[in-house]
This record gives C-alpha cells, structure tokens and sequence, in this order.
C-alpha cells in the first residue's frame, strides 16, 4: 500500500501545480544606479525601496547599492510601487527621501529604473526660488568640532569682491550674504556667485550656556563649472586666544598679539605631482599664525590648533603654491595632502636688455622666477586695461585685493610707498608698465621689504609694486 500511494500523491501535487502556476504572477528583477546630480557622481550603500502604493504599511522590496552605486532586486512582483532612496548626504542637504512611481507589469521579467537627487537648477530654485544669473545657493551644516554634534542658532556669512569698472571708479567692492542656521543645524544661503570665489564664515551661540560664541575660520570656496547648488558642512569651535610672538616680526624685538589655539590637531603631506615628497615645504595655518616645515618625508604635524574649518597653505621653493580647506575637530585628527606641480620659470619671449633699459631692475627680478609679474602687453591682451585686471590674476591675492593673511597688501607706486591711498582709482590701465606682486614676505625685494611695519599677525601679507611706463617699457 505505502508503495503505490507515494507514487500517487507526487502525481496529484504535479497535477496541481500545473494547474495553478498559469495564475501566479509571473516576478521581476530591477536593477539601476542612483546617482548624485550635484557632484556627478554616485550614491555608494544607498537604501532602495519599493513600497506598494495601495499598502504603504507593508515592508515591500529594498536592496543596497555596492561601491558604484549599483542595485539589484529580484522578485519583484507586479504592482505599482512608490521607488526611493534613502541616505546620509539627504539629510546632510535637508532633502526628504527621493521618491517616484515605478509600475512593475508581468509582461517583462527585467527592468530597468535609475533614481537621483534633483538636478543642481532645481534644486537651488527650490530652496530660493528665482535666481540671477551666475548665481546659486550655498547649503549645508553647521557642526560643532568638539563633538561632532549639529550646532544651531547662528549665521552663516559669505562675502566676495565684485570688480566694477566705469568711466569714473575701477576697484573691488565688497558685497555680502548672510544665511540662518536652523535648529538641527542646517544652513541655505542664496543668490551666491558662481563665477568667482567665495569667503565662508560661520558663527553660532554656545550650547553649554557660556556667552562666547563658536566660529569657524575663513575658507575659500568655488562652485564648479555650471553649477547652481555647492555643499559645504562647517565646522565650528571656541573662540579661545592666547598671547603668542609675531611669526612675521619686522624689527628685533617680536610684536606679540592674540592668536587662535585650541586642542586640534593636523598632519599635513606635501608631495609633487609625480609622487615624491616635498622635503621643506611649509605648512601654515593663517587664523592660528601657526606654520610648520615639512620633514624629509613631506610631512608636517601641526598642534594646539583652533577646533573648527580652516584654510591650511603649502609654499615650497621650486612648487606652486597650494591652499586647502580642512576641519579640525576634537573627534579626530585632520589630515590634508597636497599635490603640487613644478614652478619652472619661463619668459614669453627672449630678450636682453642692458642696465640702461632696466633701471628698476623690474626684467632681472622677472627672470629670477620669484614672485608674480606683469606686464603691459599682458594687461593689454587681456581686455580692458586696468590695475584690477594686472590683479586678477595673481595666486596670493583674493578677490577684494586682500592678502591671503587678510591683511592690506603693502603698495608701491614707482618705488613709492602708498599708505591708504586709493591707487587702483588714481592709474590708468593704459600707463601701467608692469606689476610685480609678493606673497612671502622673505621673497619681498631689499628695496622694498623695510619700508615701514605690517600688521601683527600676518603670514602672508602681499606687497604690490606697480610701476608706470616711464619707467618700465
């Protein structure tokens, strides 16, 4: 009896299974990516979810994306689905998960669907609404480097120079945008340039009850080509100061002031372009006046640094000159590499000029490869004739015509010292015959370096010598 039943029993389960198998849904694998639009790039360990729209209580289908942003999910059955990701750079942006209806039929067993973030326009016309043109919005965080925690109530201040040129005025104005930083610590400042560099501050109120305020140092930024949305977290610490000597001290005797100091720490690695490391290179953190000189490795520790985002510089002797940003927090050690190319110095063209010709020794010293030079059929091919277009271009100068050091620039007008003096107003472009710039005060010409003090404090104050073509032609 038990021989013959279990042959019998297999046969009625086929049966069965034949006859019930045309009604069961037939599945579905998806697979897509999910990309970033803001950066271009995409989402690693991202969480996809399909969520049935007529039983959004139920758990549905989810799978993660690997390390190029890639998912799978098998076993899809037919549907429609609400189709969203879910991860941290969204809630970094204050953005609510991206979600889109997906219909899954029967009739194909694989498909195809991608998800990303909105596109940078759309995103920024969102937060702002209209914007100018060549404008966009700066979002982000406000963090506080002592424990890494959201740090609320403050503001977020972003300033840039606009060059104006009219038949009167040709100078830098400064002009400026102030964001809230919201309760869970997030910030959006509109109507920001894109074309130009940006000053990024950030200023926030103590949690634990003291009235000092947390702030961040000031760091440089730039949107990237076509871009209307830059993301920017901060970093913010107390405003703790300390008593130190001059780093730059112009007479004997060093000018002590107030510097920046706190309990960071950071480990900087210079190296060239092709590897090797840069033995020598100097470090320097302006709003701390703390510099440090790389060891025979490229590397350079630096101590005692203010919690918060800095601007860090690199100079080496032979080697662009590099500047980064970094966050310094408590939570860990903060680290930078720079990657810098050989300064090789070139002249456009060959020329030998005796002493006769070169009395300022401004050809001489061009030739030295030192410092940043101009001259007028430069200024000429570059449009417009002007000091501010001579400016424009030099590495150690931002926008406002302000040192990196934050400091006025020193001002020589053939071989005059200028002191508080509109001179970018007072020469036509059309009379400039050169211009040469400093951003190291040790590479500063003799002749031009003991011309009176610079203020306390500052590392990378610029001297501007601009001559006139009577004297330089």
């Amino acid at each position: 009896m038990h021989r013959t039943a279990q042959p019998y029993c297999s046969l009625i389960a086929f049966a069965a299974a034949m006859l019930v198998s045309p009604y069961l849904p037939a599945q579905a694998v998806l697979s897509g990516s999910v990309r970033d639009s803001l950066t271009g790039r995409t989402f690693a360990n991202a969480l996809v979810e399909l969520v049935p729209t007529d039983r959004p209580w139920l758990a549905g289908f989810s799978a993660r994306t690997d390390s190029a942003g890639k998912f799978v999910i098998p076993d899809v059955t037919p549907g429609r689905y609400h189709f969203g990701f879910q991860h941290p750079r969204l809630d970094s942006l204050g953005m609510d998960p991206v979600l889109r209806t997906l219909e899954v039929t029967g009739s194909r067993r694989r498909m195809m669907a991608d998800l990303a973030l909105p596109t940078p326009r759309t995103f920024a016309r969102t937060l702002c609404g209209d914007l100018g043109e060549n404008s966009g919005a700066l979002v982000g965080r406000v963090i506080d480097a002592r424990d890494g925690n959201a740090a609320p109530r403050g503001t977020v201040r972003v300033r840039w120079g606009e060059l104006n040129i009219s038949k009167r005025f040709v100078g830098i104005t400064q002009q400026q945008r102030e964001g809230v930083v919201s309760a869970s610590g997030r910030f959006v400042v509109c109507n920001v340039p894109t074309d130009t560099p940006i000053d990024v501050r950030a200023t926030v109120a103590d949690g634990s009850g003291t009235p000092a305020p947390l702030s961040s140092g000031t760091i440089e930024l730039a949107f990237g080509y076509d871009a209307a949305v830059h993301h920017r977290d901060l970093f913010v610490g107390p405003e703790t100061r300390v008593l130190v000597p001059s780093p730059t001290p112009t007479d004997a005797a060093p000018e002590p002031f107030m510097a920046r100091r706190g309990q960071g720490r950071l480990t900087a690695l210079a190296r060239s372009d092709d590897g090797r490391a840069i033995p020598g290179a100097r470090i320097i953190v302006t709003d701390a006046a703390i510099e440090v000189v790389a060891d025979s490795s490229g590397r350079a520790r630096l101590a005692h640094l203010p919690l918060g985002s800095y601007m860090v510089d690199m100079l080496a002797l032979g080697y662009m000159p590099m500047r980064q940003s970094v966050d310094v927090s408590a939570v860990q050690d903060a680290t930078v590499e720079f990657s810098t190319a050989r300064r090789v110095p070139t002249l456009a063209e060959v020329t030998v000029r005796d002493r006769q010709t070169d009395p300022t020794g401004f050809w001489k010293r061009r030739a030295s490869g030192t410092g940043y030079f101009v001259d007028a059929n430069q200024i000429r091919l570059w449009g417009a004739p002007s000091l501010a277009s001579a400016l424009a271009m030099a590495p150690v100068l931002r926008g406002n015509l302000q040192s990196r050091g934050n400091c006025a620039p020193t001002v020589f007008v053939d071989a005059l010292r200028f002191d508080n003096a509109p001179f970018a107003q007072m020469l036509s472009g059309l009379d400039i015959g050169g211009v040469e710039v400093y951003g190291n005060p040790a590479d500063v010409p003799p002749q031009f370096s003991n011309a009176g003090r610079r203020p306390s404090g500052s590392v990378l104050c610029a001297t501007i010598v601009v001559w006139t073509k009577a004297y330089v032609y």
